[in-house]
């Protein structure tokens, strides 16, 4: 041994100690003479068990014993001093290895014997308390600074499941699991440094392993030097109070989800109008959350009127207790309140409960509904008017046939020279003239409308602007100023150019004649494809269109009058200035005849707009050869995303005809799970998707992908930054809907060629 470790060890107060494997003794230090009145020259060369108490002598062989296979002993026992006195002593030991393996042990035995008797004298000093306590019926444990039970009580016992035996001389680490014993220690020792009182909640296991939850009371107390010997504790058990507590939590939980998930506006009001609680349907509808909400006023969000009602309405329920109702609008929003009062044990108003329901989308209905009503009387009424105008146009027809049929006889038989042959013509062209009404008539009754053909409203459009009847109109109304936006990829709809013609010159006479002072006629055509519905003057399905606009910046229609104007002889012109009567009442015969829809917007003083919505027929919309070669693929792969199942069959049929191998699905959700599995050359995605994915998020999923993925984004509606944001991405191409043939075989072709 070192010389500086030898005089270190020779001068502790513990005895340190070497041992054979047999247990005898090969040195000890000057402490045992100290401890046990043995100088080390009798202790050397003895076996230790020569020391220890007959009745903890096969505790310390033991503890030598397990010594190789731990690495370590610790144990506490009794040894003998010189002369026959009992000493207490804590041993811990350790092998002792050299080359050849396990030689010996080296061991401290420190002496605790204060510390053992101490632990009677307090036994001793409980033992007489134990009756008492056991009388007790609430459970108390004592316990010293080390953790260990020094007693407890019958009722600690029957609590826990243990009887006392199996309590009292044990460690907190020896009665419980180790989890809940560390709890213990930590807040013992918290204690002890304390030097106080201590009240928390915790737990207990119980000998058939159920938990209990408890409130621990605990006092450190003192031993007979004045120093903190251990703690007094008792617990309460609180396991139904916290289940009531969990079952008020749970109920308070679910009531809470029902409060916050109901879709009308719930809160809790003191007498002065402040906000004691809310449900998240109030807090969404202020663009709140609901810890934001809690502590305002109420009266913080009104003015004027409202304000004023508001104050009224509160102020009578908090006299009266009576429930109270009102309405108001706030933020464009129609809200029905129920105000229901809260009343004490003394039957005063303590609090008031509000219900406030959003009704906008009811009174929309009602609105709509109403709306709906009125169409429905309007078209019942232009049926019953076109019978009438059928039955009366037939009639005059033979009356006409035999005017005009005898007028012209009578010109053939009356010579030039005479006087009477200006009667007779004057009398043909009156009926001519009243024949164009007949057919104005016939029209209205949607019986003479010619065989329907393929036709292009640009055409006509050419045509009349080239015609007679507008070379007068344009002298008349000098002062207009007339400008066309044709689209030049117009697609055909099937009709008749004759009511078509007639129903271009009626609104244009009508625009024109809204600008007394002169202004600005704008005739415009274009594809137009809706993928959800146009609620306006008519009720326009989704669908491909061709849309006519004529517009006019003149005085505008009365509100009033709008759902008049297509009656027949239903006028604000000047008797027998312009027109029959019955110019609008053809425009209207004349669309619904063609399956089309009509759209009416007219600001008073701004002008109007009618947009006529012609169904587009695909029938004769093929490519020319030239064309068709020029853009013929290669059968490369194409994939159609699209929500509405008629553009994917339309959009797949012409890419079919152009030699592409074609699918297609009806979301973005499907697209990402096609393309998980397999490739597309080229994808066409439509960029307004409902519901799920739109075009462009659709996109970012499948570039995660495939990198490189190729993209056409299509849409009825103008370009939008999503589109911009796409292309971006590596997206090309923009197509509007509706498809036409020659524009998406050109998108396609130059997509594919498109260097990445």
């Amino acid at each position: 041994m070192e010389p500086d470790f030898r005089g270190l060890i020779e001068n502790l107060r513990d005895i340190i100690y070497t041992a054979d494997l047999n247990g005898m003794v090969t040195y000890v230090n000057p402490a045992v003479e100290v401890v046990l009145g043995y100088p080390p020259s009798e202790i050397v060369g003895r076996f230790i068990f020569d020391f220890v108490h007959r009745e903890d002598a096969e505790k310390a062989r033991g503890q030598l014993a397990n010594l190789a296979a731990n690495d370590l002993g610790w144990g506490e026992y009794r040894i003998l001093s010189k002369r026959g006195e009992v000493r207490w002593v804590r041993s811990s030991c350790r092998p002792i290895y050299n080359g050849a393996g396990l030689i010996g042990v080296q061991g401290v035995l420190a002496d605790i014997t204060a510390h053992k008797l101490m632990q009677q004298k307090m036994q001793e000093q409980f033992h007489f308390l134990q009756t008492l306590m056991d009388a007790v019926p609430i459970p108390i444990f004592f316990k010293d600074c080390d953790g260990v039970y020094l007693g407890c009580n019958k009722a600690f016992g029957d609590f826990t499941g243990r009887s006392q035996k199996e309590i009292v001389g044990k460690t907190v680490y020896d009665v419980w699991p180790r989890e809940l014993a560390d709890v213990y220690y930590k807040a013992d020792n918290g204690l002890f440094q304390s030097k106080g009182t201590q009240i928390y909640e915790s737990s207990i296991l119980h000998a058939d392993d159920s938990p209990h939850d408890v409130v621990f009371h605990k006092a450190a107390f003192s031993g007979p030097d004045g120093h903190i010997a251990g703690l007094i504790g008792s617990c309460i058990d609180i396991s139904e109070r916290k289940q009531a507590e969990i079952a008020l939590r749970e109920s308070r939980g679910v009531l809470r989800t029902i409060i916050d998930a109901n879709p009308e506006a719930l809160f809790l009001l003191d007498t002065e109008g402040q906000v004691i609680d809310a449900n998240e349907t109030l807090a969404k509808r202020f663009n709140k959350t609901v810890p934001e909400i809690v502590g305002t006023s109420i009266f913080d969000v009104m003015s004027g009127e409202v304000l004023l009602e508001r104050r009224k309405i509160l102020k009578e329920l908090v006299r009266t207790g009576q429930l109270k109702q009102n309405e108001d609008q706030r933020d464009g929003r129609d809200l029905e309140n129920y105000y229901h009062p809260i009343l004490n044990a003394e039957g005063k108003v303590e609090k008031i409960a509000v219900l406030s329901r959003d009704i906008t989308e009811y009174r929309r209905a009602e609105a709509a509904r109403r709306q709906l009503e009125d169409r429905l009387r309007r078209a019942e009424k232009m049926e019953a008017l076109g019978i009438m105008a059928g039955g009366v146009a037939h009639d005059l027809n033979n009356a006409l046939g035999i005017l005009v049929g005898y007028a012209e006889l009578l010109l053939y038989d009356i010579p030039k020279e005479s006087p009477l042959r200006e009667h007779a013509q004057n009398i043909m062209q009156g009926g001519e003239r009243a024949a164009a009404v007949v057919q104005d008539l016939l029209i209205l009754a949607r019986r003479g409308v010619q065989s329907k053909k393929m036709v292009n409203l640009n055409l006509i459009i050419q045509q009349y602007l080239e015609s007679p009847e507008f070379i007068h109109l344009s002298g008349s109304h000098s002062r207009v100023r007339l400008k066309t936006q044709l689209d030049t990829n117009l697609l055909n709809i099937s009709g008749s150019s004759v009511h078509l013609f007639k129903t271009l010159e009626n609104l244009v006479m009508n625009a024109a004649e809204a600008m007394p002072d002169g202004g600005l006629l704008t005739i415009r055509t274009e594809n137009r494809y809706l993928d959800r519905p146009i609620t306006g003057y008519d009720d326009i399905r989704e669908g491909d269109y061709v849309l006519l606009t004529i517009s006019d910046t003149g005085i505008g229609i009365p509100p009033q009058d709008i759902n008049h104007i297509f009656e027949p002889f239903y006028t604000r012109k000047f008797l027998g200035r312009s027109g029959t009567g019955l110019g609008l009442a053809v425009v209207w015969g004349t669309v619904k005849d063609l399956g089309g829809y009509i759209n009416i917007k007219s600001e008073r003083g701004r002008g109007t707009t009618f947009a006529l919505y012609f169904p587009i027929r695909r029938e004769d919309l093929s490519m020319d050869q030239t064309a068709i070669s020029e853009y013929m693929g290669k059968g490369e792969t194409i994939l159609i995303v699209d929500d509405v199942k008629e553009q994917r069959e339309l959009a797949a049929r012409m890419l079919f005809r152009l030699n592409y191998q074609v699918a297609s699905v009806a979301s973005g959700e499907e697209a990402v799970q096609y393309l998980k599995m397999g490739r597309a050359d080229v994808i066409i995605l439509d960029m307004v998707m409902d519901p799920g994915m739109d075009g462009l998020d659709t996109y970012k999923k499948i570039l995660e992908i495939h990198p490189r993925q190729r993209a056409i984004m299509v849409s009825g509606f103008s370009e939008t930054d999503r589109v911009t944001e796409a292309q971006a991405l590596g997206a090309g191409a923009y197509v509007n809907k509706p498809y036409v043939m020659e524009r998406l075989a050109l998108a396609v072709r130059q997509e594919l060629d498109r260097p990445l």
